[in-house]
């Protein structure tokens, strides 16, 4: 596995948001078009790409919200074939030391709260509850 920034086409991008669409709660293409995300993805986010090869198994993105100096994550996903061996703790690492060279020390993201898999993973790799609305929670992490 090799983690790369920023390599991968939006139609590579939306074939690993095919793969692991069943693995979101609810389902990815339940609330957002599949082909207009990997674009937006593509675009404007920064990406942390996890390849087995040239194929896209794990993606951290998210954008650099400048106004309030902090990253924001949009999306956190490895294929299911490949969980369980450490990608999307990888890929946390490489938007660490991202944010650590760019001076960004606070992360934020949103989860639905009946993604408990998701949940389980961002509070162990330190992130707390910031806010708690209707279906989603607002997880913040600092990273001095």
């Amino acid at each position: 596995m090799v983690v790369q920034q920023n390599t991968q086409s939006a139609q590579q991008i939306k074939k690993h948001l095919i793969k692991v669409n069943e693995r979101f709660f609810p389902p990815l293409n339940t609330y957002i078009n599949l082909e207009e995300y990997a674009q937006k993805l593509f675009d404007k986010a920064i990406n942390f790409e996890a390849l087995d090869g040239s194929v896209l198994i794990g993606l951290v993105a998210g954008y650099h919200n400048i106004e309030e100096n902090l990253f924001f994550i949009s999306n956190v996903s490895v294929d299911p074939d490949f969980q369980g061996k450490g990608i999307a703790r990888n890929l946390f690492g490489s938007l660490y030391a991202y944010c650590y060279k760019n001076n960004i020390y606070q992360l934020k993201l949103e989860v639905f709260k009946q993604n408990k898999p998701a949940i389980n993973l961002y509070q162990n790799l330190g992130f707390e509850l910031s806010t708690d609305e209707d279906e989603r929670l607002t997880l913040i992490k600092f990273l001095k």
